[in-house]
């Protein structure tokens, strides 16, 4: 049991015909009575910090004492184990944080013929919309208790969904920052994201393994109606691992495009640079030439002799800052490439 487990609270949702009793269970006995009213008995657990409350699963609805450890003792990867008519599927739901992160936390459904408990890690709005239908009586094909197992477990696929939006337009300021503003911080998130879609894809990878378990098992206790339904959570499952590769890739391109703006600064800077020192190479020679001291020098007593000296230099600086320009090297010239030669629309012939 995690030590930072939250409280838990049993909920039941009792459907029989067109009528649907929300009611809270406190005991093993109401839990019992629910489970044993004709119709389907839809048990919602929200917390793992009362193990005793997990072992009324065991002793009262006689599920397997392995399916509750793995039900108890988050997280576990998603899988799906068959026992018998009582079948455990386990999934991760994720959702954003207001802080833009990502949470997961554990689903664990199972399912019998006549019922089905939810078990989830942490407080969340994930199945509160299958609720209110409930609640609302809102005509739902065959609700039968693998047709109310498949609708839990298609909320916590379509659940990706709203996470992947929100990751592309991460994605999409990520791009913009790179092109105008590449800092370190903007390296710091794109490795941030790409660990995140990496754990979605893992996720999502053994989940999709799991749905496929239940359309190769011997029809216990999802019928061959709701196999129908599951194979359409299947197809979501692998939209959202086809989503999640190419952001994938997005963010491998992404960091390549870093690391070629990066460069092609430091070769602006170097650049910069190479031609200012360029610049004072020839200047540093006159002035070390007219710096020697030597007494018999034929400018030395020159009355014009200094003003001569700087307008050289200047000269010298002016002409290679003109040649260099001329050769693109500060920005180039319209009509001239790299080498100065002019560009043709036309190819040479």
């Amino acid at each position: 049991m995690p030590a930072d487990a939250h409280p838990t609270r049993v909920r039941a949702l009792l459907c029989d015909g067109g009528r649907v009793e929300e009611r809270a269970i406190t005991s093993p006995e109401e839990l019992r009575a629910a489970c044993a009213r004709p119709g389907v008995a839809w048990i919602d657990v929200v917390g793992l910090g009362d193990g005793a409350v997990l072992g009324w699963l065991r002793d009262v609805l006689g599920v397997h004492p392995l399916a509750v450890a793995d039900v108890a003792h988050a997280p576990q990867r998603p899988k799906f184990e068959d026992y018998g008519d009582r079948d455990l599927v386990i999934a991760q739901q994720v959702r954003v944080l207001p802080d833009q992160g990502i949470d997961m936390s554990q689903v664990s459904v199972i399912a019998s013929p006549s019922w089905v408990v939810s078990v989830r890690e942490e407080p969340s709005d994930l199945l509160e919309p299958l609720r209110s239908r409930l609640l609302a009586q809102a005509p739902m094909p065959r609700l039968g208790a693998d047709y109310l197992a498949y609708q839990i477990l298609d909320a916590v696929i379509d659940g990706y969904f709203p996470v992947l939006e929100a990751l592309g337009e991460l994605l999409e300021e990520l791009e913009e920052e790179v092109t105008t503003r590449p800092g370190r911080d903007v390296l710091v998130r794109l490795h941030a994201t790409r660990r995140v879609l990496l754990m979605l894809h893992r996720t999502m990878f053994r989940q999709r393994d799991a749905l496929a378990q239940i359309l190769r098992g011997d029809g216990r206790p999802f019928g061959p109606e709701v196999r129908i339904y599951i194979r359409d959570a299947y197809d979501h499952a692998l939209q959202v691992i086809d989503t999640i590769e190419s952001y994938r890739e997005v963010v491998v391109g992404l960091v390549d495009v870093y690391l070629s703006v990066v460069s092609n600064r430091l070769n602006e800077v170097m650049k910069t640079l190479t031609v200012m020192a360029s610049i004072f190479i020839p200047l540093t020679f006159v002035v070390g030439v007219y710096g020697m001291n030597f007494d018999v020098m034929p400018e030395l007593h020159w009355r014009w002799g200094y003003l001569a000296v700087w307008v050289a230099m200047i000269a010298i600086a002016a002409g290679l800052l003109a040649w260099f320009r001329h050769r693109g090297w500060l920005g180039g010239e319209d009509g001239k490439d790299a080498d100065g030669e002019e560009e043709r629309d036309e190819p040479r012939r």
